[in-house]
């Protein structure tokens, strides 16, 4: 294209109805891909064919807008173990339970509990595509800001808190009318190795051991679990949600 002004569209949008190119989206990038700057500018049509006209900032609500109304967000009830959501991340607690644990680890010992069920403790998630995190709560009641987290006492869990799903079906989406389907996936997974340098809880025994002295108690100890920590200082919930925000 000789002229930086002139361009050649072809649209073959097959919706049977007449369609107007009316504006253009300009995307200025860094060198390493990230985008520094959108423009909007107008399409002036003449006897040439359509030219660019004027561009002007489009600005983040003028961007927010667009992205509404090209995939607007669905209106639904919330999930009451909602804390957040947007649409596109989605994060959610579940207070202590009991559910069952898979285990295929290179210990004899962890496998024979495959199948078992144990209580577990308050846990918190944070779901954005098919990147998960998980963390752990001390107590039952709903986390605030200010809560502090803990290490999730399991394998496949990396020292980042993102989960390994390996190949576990995980859900499609993050609907917040329905997040428990995310925590229902993580304990249908098969627990096959520790992810993380540091053991998954503040234990004096194996991992095997700590599973079978919560059975034992009837409940996961808070005393158990290892404090999430940056740069020597304890994360709450608004601290890990940075991380990634």
């Amino acid at each position: 294209m000789t002229d930086p002004e002139r361009m050649t569209v072809h649209l073959d949008l097959s919706l049977g109805t007449a369609l107007t190119l009316s504006e253009a989206w300009l995307l200025y990038t860094h060198p390493n891909g990230a985008v520094q700057d959108v423009r909007r500018a107008a399409v002036v049509h003449d006897a040439s064919g359509p030219r660019l006209g004027v561009g002007s900032a489009l600005g983040r609500r003028g961007l927010e807008k667009a992205l509404e109304a090209l995939a607007p967000r669905a209106f639904a009830l919330l999930h009451p173990h909602i804390l957040a959501s947007d649409g596109r991340r989605m994060v959610f607690y579940t207070p202590p339970e009991t559910r069952s644990l898979r285990f295929d680890s290179g210990d004899p010992a962890l496998n024979a509990l495959d199948g078992h069920t144990f209580p577990q403790p308050a846990l918190v998630f944070e779901v954005q595509g098919k990147r998960v995190r998980v963390a752990a709560l001390r107590g039952k009641n709903r986390p605030g800001a200010g809560t502090p987290l803990y290490r999730a006492p399991y394998f496949n869990v990396f020292q980042t808190t993102l989960v390994c799903w390996g190949n576990t079906f995980t859900p499609p989406g993050t609907d917040p009318a329905n997040p428990l389907v995310w925590r229902d996936a993580f304990f249908s997974s098969s627990f096959t190795h520790q992810s993380c340098p540091l053991a998954p809880a503040k234990f004096g025994g194996s991992h095997a051991e700590l599973w079978r002295a919560a059975e034992k108690q009837g409940k996961f100890d808070s005393k158990w679990l290892r404090p999430l920590e940056e740069r020597g200082r304890g994360l709450t919930l608004e601290g890990w949600l940075r991380q990634v925000g």
